[in-house]
């Protein structure tokens, strides 16, 4: 390694970010601080107060600074703070006045978090406080878990939902997309290829907990395309859509498009009380229809459909041939079990590699 390259190390890792970010994050950090800090000196008189508020200060940095983070979404924040601040009393108690108390508080919160998955790095400040607080810390004794910690992490979390949910662009906490369709189902990028299965596969065989920098997300995405599955290797139950938006052979057109409106979709599939499928209807099959009309009347019989455990390249090849728009996924007994859009179609193919695609 040449020596540009060591000291490359040492400078900036983090992505570039608009200025608006900074404002957004130090506007933040300012109003869940002051919130914290004037309740705190409601309950803990003195310089005690700015140290706990000193613990919250490190998790706004988080909380406000890098909203998306998983270190610091509700579940760590709120969990990471609580049980660092039992364990910290927990040290405090069994070993008040021993030079490795400190030590002992902050190694037993961080195996915590790690076992709870709640890792959150204030945390550890909240464990060592318990500990090297002083007198008036250690006269709260159990009581510093409720008083002040969890109430001053409630604060962070309010403030932390109010501010970044009123700022632009910003969501918090940050959860993945909804299906569109309003079904069940996950949204169809999530299905084959690189999905979020190949990427939880991907960081099982990280040796450590990853808070995603530009260059291990870099290296984890190349790793999870050398997961990628091919077509032949991924069968119509990988990304099929499970949770169908269907009606009975008793629909009438104004049920139908309702249905059609509700999910956003193009066809639906019609089923008899036992799942089992009678056809497909779409918008242009309800053009005209009279009122009295039924599903079972204006159904088309499927050209084509496929099993779950047929192999995707094969099911591609039946719908080119055929200029399917959707094709059904039956069970032996003929019950609708799921569906391929179009949209799967192309998620699937934008998620699997070049190479992993039969030309």
């Amino acid at each position: 390694m040449s020596a540009s390259s060591r000291w490359r190390g040492f400078l900036p890792v983090l992505p570039k970010m608009p200025p608006r970010e900074w404002l957004y994050a130090a506007l933040g950090g300012a109003i869940a601080l002051a919130l914290i800090a004037a309740v705190t000196l409601c309950f803990v008189p003195g310089t005690a107060a700015a140290i706990i508020v000193a613990s919250m200060g490190a998790s706004a940095v988080i909380v406000f600074g890098l909203p998306t983070s998983p270190l610091g979404q509700p579940w760590s924040l709120l969990m990471g703070h609580l049980v660092s601040a039992l364990a910290g009393v927990a040290a405090q108690w069994l070993f008040a006045g021993h030079w490795f108390a400190p030590a002992i508080a902050v190694g037993l919160a961080l195996g915590l978090m790690m076992a709870l998955r709640c890792v959150h790095p204030p945390g550890g400040a909240t464990a060592l406080m318990a500990v090297i607080g002083g007198p008036t810390i250690h006269a709260l004794g159990w009581s510093y878990v409720l008083v002040p910690v969890a109430l001053n992490v409630a604060l962070m979390l309010l403030a932390g939902l109010i501010v970044n949910n009123l700022l632009p662009a910003r969501r918090y906490p940050f959860v993945a997309p909804a299906n569109p369709h309003k079904t069940a189902d996950t949204a169809p990028a999530q299905r084959g290829g690189i999905n979020a299965a190949v990427l939880e596969q991907a960081l099982a065989g990280q040796p450590h907990l990853l808070d995603l920098g530009e260059a291990e997300l870099a290296e984890l995405v190349q790793r999870a395309l050398q997961l990628g599955r091919s077509l032949d290797v991924l069968r119509c139950a990988d990304i099929m859509s499970r949770d169908v938006c269907s009606v009975t052979g008793d629909a009438t057109p104004r049920q139908m498009v309702v249905a059609l409106q509700q999910h956003r979709v193009h066809q639906l599939a019609v089923v008899d009380d036992d799942g089992v499928l009678l056809g497909l209807l779409d918008a242009l099959d309800l053009l005209g229809a009279e009122p009295a009309a039924t599903a079972a009347m204006l159904r088309r019989p499927p050209l084509f459909s496929a099993h779950a455990d047929t192999p995707l390249a094969s099911a591609l090849a039946d719908v080119l041939a055929h200029e399917l728009h959707c094709l059904p996924v039956l069970a032996e007994d003929g019950r609708l079990q799921g569906v391929i859009s179009q949209t799967d179609w192309l998620a699937v193919l934008a998620n699997t590699p070049a190479t992993a695609v039969p030309l």
